[in-house]
């Protein structure tokens, strides 16, 4: 659903009316605390702003009358469309708030609040809660489908006074919270208590607040900027911070402490947080703590954001056998709601690497990954020595198209490697380090048999270099150090159709990382074996996109199935996993 559809009627007549309002600081210089007069007229607050240039007058009161005819539940939060619209952009990434569109508060209204625990009443906050876009979902939710589940029908000063909880550290956000409240339930602004402005993560609960929330649901800020002292007290105070400051890590661990028995946590987040490793801890600790009821995944829904975003719905769960029994339902909702969904076991993602929420593969790929880490295997770490490319800091002045007296050593480059194959391109330069940025001892770069990868791409690329020769930074070299570790059989391994299946589905970066190849699963075949394998790899170094190669190819691919006891429907799939294009979101 796009904007305008959120804004469903006169949606270019409100944003030409913004438009004519100009970039005005929403604030008073004066008092900053109190909202701004355009804010504070459009809310009946404050008289027509004296100081605004007619045409701009005329669109504040145009903009008024609408707000007075607009109906908040079918439309939308018009007034906090307003008041985001003309922050200034600088001001708003500041503090990481984006205005959310109205299907995904839907979505994650109605998931958080179906599976309350029965008996009390909920009691719901949104720490977050801007103008009020959640609570208003989460008021329309509990008057109307809500009550007829229950079998009741709770009167709006329950739940605005009782059950609807609000805290913003935007003092103007939180008076339009106010304002759409009573526009929504008739209660006067000045009875609506709950609604508070201060700031969640460093300070208490006011006097007179619950704790042992029902449902905390919103969209947390993403990456808003803390002050050095914000920071030094994030460590203090938050055991998540340890792998990384990041408020929206903050508050998942603020909120699971204020949670309920059972209850939920929903939250919009970036995609990142599944799978970043600065955001491990805080995923460990909501497996140690939670049921992961539901993760969805949104794409790129903000305008002027260009990073994913999941809605992630999670109870609180201390019962380590329920955590472990629990499936967690992943979807990809498409914008007519419609939306096919796949089960992942919540006890797979203990073991994946730093804890990773992997929302990319089935039931099916989660089976496949198990029996390739199944059996004998062993890693890179500890049993093969890696070493970074040459960074020349200035590749111009210091590469040549030719061996010459002041570009005397060959230097292999990122275009020259494919899968098994160097195909040289006849590039030179000078190993002195003393004008190199950087590099590693001689010794491993004229050290022969060694492996050489490409260091950025989303596909494994591992070629044999026998003569011992440098390489760029952009292809990166391990030289292997055990007897398993034979190379061409390591060649075939790490470029194999399996492999690849098994690094897509648990690393999410186009950076091939060190750290990410020594944990991949490697088994020995016996010795029979290696030998097949060392004829096929040099028949297809030789000539790859030969007839003979590519059959060599081929067989080395059944080859590693076999080693790996993957059978041919299991092989089948895999293939066609990892040669055709990914789609948004692989549930394969």
């Amino acid at each position: 659903m796009n904007r305008k559809h959120y804004l469903s009627r006169h949606g270019k007549y409100v944003d030409y009316r913004i438009a004519l309002l100009g970039c005005r600081d929403l604030r008073d210089d004066e008092e900053r605390s109190s909202p701004c007069g355009m804010l504070s007229y459009l809310m009946d607050h404050a008289p027509l702003p004296a100081e605004l240039p007619g045409e701009s007058r005329r669109a504040l009161e145009d903009l008024k009358d609408l707000l007075h005819r607009w109906d908040l539940l079918r439309d939308g939060d018009l007034l906090g469309y307003v008041h985001q619209e003309l922050q200034a952009r600088q001001t708003r990434k500041r503090h990481g708030r984006y205005f959310t569109p109205r299907d995904i508060v839907d979505y994650i209204v109605s998931r958080a609040l179906t599976p309350v625990p029965r008996g009390a009443p909920p009691i719901i906050l949104d720490p977050a809660c801007g103008s009020g876009q959640f609570l208003i979902a989460a008021y329309a939710f509990l008057s109307d489908s809500g009550d007829r589940r229950r079998g009741t029908r709770r009167n709006a000063e329950d739940l605005i006074r009782n059950r609807l909880h609000g805290i913003d550290i935007d003092p103007v956000a939180a008076s339009i919270c106010r304002w759409n409240l009573s526009r929504v339930s008739g209660i006067e602004e000045g009875e609506i208590k709950n609604i508070d402005n201060y700031n969640y993560l460093f300070n208490n609960l006011r006097a007179g607040e619950t704790s042992g929330f029902t449902a905390v649901l919103g969209n947390p800020p993403w990456g808003s900027r803390l002050s050095a002292d914000e920071r030094r007290a994030a460590r203090e105070q938050y055991s998540s911070a340890v792998s990384g400051v990041n408020t929206f890590t903050l508050f998942i661990e603020r909120t699971r402490e204020l949670l309920a028995p059972g209850g939920t946590m929903a939250f919009l987040l970036p995609e990142a947080y599944l799978n970043i490793g600065a955001h491990s801890v805080s995923r460990r600790q909501v497996l140690e703590h939670m049921r992961i009821l539901d993760i969805a995944a949104w794409g790129e829904r903000f305008r002027g954001v260009f990073a994913p975003s999941v809605s992630f719905i999670a109870a609180r769960e201390e019962s380590p056998v329920a955590r472990s029994r629990h499936i967690v339902r992943i979807s990809a909702p498409s914008e007519n709601g419609s939306a096919t969904a796949t089960l992942i076991p919540q006890a797979h993602y203990d073991s994946t690497p730093q804890n990773i929420f992997n929302i990319h593969y089935s039931r099916r790929a989660v089976e496949l990954i198990s029996r390739i880490e199944d059996g004998e295997c062993f890693h890179l770490r500890g049993t093969a020595r890696f070493f970074l490319g040459v960074v020349t800091g200035d590749n111009p002045h210091h590469l040549r198209d030719a061996r010459s007296h002041e570009a005397p050593d060959p230097i292999i480059i990122g275009r020259d490697l494919s899968q098994y194959r160097i195909d040289y391109s006849g590039h030179h330069f000078r190993f002195d380090p003393g004008t190199l940025q950087q590099v590693a001892p001689r010794e491993l770069y004229l050290t022969p048999n060694k492996l050489l990868y490409k260091f950025i791409g989303r596909r494994l690329v591992f070629a044999l270099d026998t003569e011992g020769r440098y390489s760029l930074n952009n292809v990166n070299a391990l030289i292997p150090g055990d007897s398993k570790l034979e190379p061409e059989c390591l060649l075939a391994l790490l470029n194999s159709r399996l492999m690849q299946y098994y690094y897509e589905k648990n690393f999410f970066t186009v950076k091939v990382l060190r750290g990410n190849l020594e944990r991949l699963p490697l088994r020995a075949a016996d010795g029979g074996t290696r030998r097949k394998i060392r004829s096929l790899v040099r028949r297809v170094m030789e000539s790859p996109d030969s007839g003979a190669g590519m059959r060599s190819r081929e067989t080395i691919e059944d080859i590693v199935f076999s080693i790996y006891g993957i059978g041919d429907a299991e092989a089948a799939h895999i293939s066609e996993a990892v040669l055709s294009p990914a789609p948004a979101l692989s549930l394969q």
